[in-house]
């Protein structure tokens, strides 16, 4: 079996190679990390000149058809150039699913000024169950959507936290019972009351942050603080309400448009059920 790149893959290799070879060093991540951009917008016109955006998406938007190894060979180059570009987010992300699973319409809307180079795309993967902090550091325009089902289930009082290695450990009572979790870092308190996702039971299991073994520990996709209010799941929070108009479902998270306050957001999250037409809360917007 022969497992050599054919010519066509080596030849998207040896492009992005040359793209990033020619317009990334050392003097330009300092002049760029000094100027406060985001991410290299010249960098991205030379990518954008190759078509190298539009690698994986269909030919009928503009793409090249190509599918996710060749992507992998040019976030490959990417990374052995430290170039700064948001490849990834939207070739993997954003372009691929969109690609495989959008209709026509959200094709010919997303992906086309993709690989026209006037749109980037992304995942907004904290977007579902977002708190307050995480809204203030989105850009402006963007709206955090909260997952509607969050006020439901029981919920897990925090007793105790502790902070190692990246994830929140947390002491809690659920049910009368005492039981330790561990997920993604998140600015919890004593005696909040959360809802966790997906949780995975490990036993006798031993942290090497925190030096430490314990003998039950759920690990959970995420920490979503339950809100006093429980009368109806779009009064539970404050801000604006929007419509769900279109969903995509892909690689186990659930994407949905939403209409909120005369504009069109994007949100992803976790898989969670939601239909057309349902009405789903937002946080505060950012103007």
């Amino acid at each position: 079996m022969d497992f050599s790149y054919s010519e066509e893959q080596e030849a998207v290799r040896d492009l992005a190679r040359a793209i990033f070879a020619d317009h990334v060093s050392h003097e330009r991540l300092k002049q760029l990390e000094s100027s406060g951009e985001c991410f290299d917008r010249e960098i991205w016109a030379e990518l954008v000149k190759a078509n190298v955006p539009g690698i994986a998406l269909p030919e009928e938007v503009g793409g090249s058809g190509l599918g996710i190894l060749e992507i992998c060979l040019v976030l490959e180059e990417m990374g052995r150039h430290l170039a700064p570009v948001p490849l990834f987010p939207t070739l993997a992300l954003g372009g691929l699913p969109i690609g495989e699973f959008g209709s026509a319409g959200q094709r010919e809307q997303w992906l086309v000024p993709v690989a026209r180079g006037e749109m980037v795309l992304t995942a907004a993967l904290l977007a579902l169950g977002a708190t307050d902090a995480v809204a203030q550091n989105l850009p402006a325009g963007h709206v955090p959507i909260q997952q509607p089902a969050a006020q439901e289930g029981p919920g897990v009082i925090v007793l105790e936290t502790m902070n190692s290695g990246g994830y929140t450990y947390v002491r809690g009572e659920m049910d009368g019972a005492e039981t330790w979790f561990a997920g993604p870092a998140a600015p919890l308190q004593v005696g909040d009351t959360v809802l966790v996702s997906d949780p995975m039971q490990m036993t006798n299991f031993t942290s090497g942050s925190l030096g430490r073994t314990f003998d039950v520990l759920y690990f959970v996709g995420s920490y979503a603080k339950r809100r006093a209010a429980t009368a109806s799941s779009a009064d539970a929070y404050s801000g604006s309400q929007g419509a769900v108009r279109e969903i995509l479902e892909s690689g186990g998270y659930t994407y949905v448009r939403v209409e909120t306050g005369g504009r069109e957001v994007w949100a992803a999250g976790p898989a969670t059920r939601v239909a057309v037409g349902d009405t789903v809360a937002t946080s505060v917007g950012l103007a």
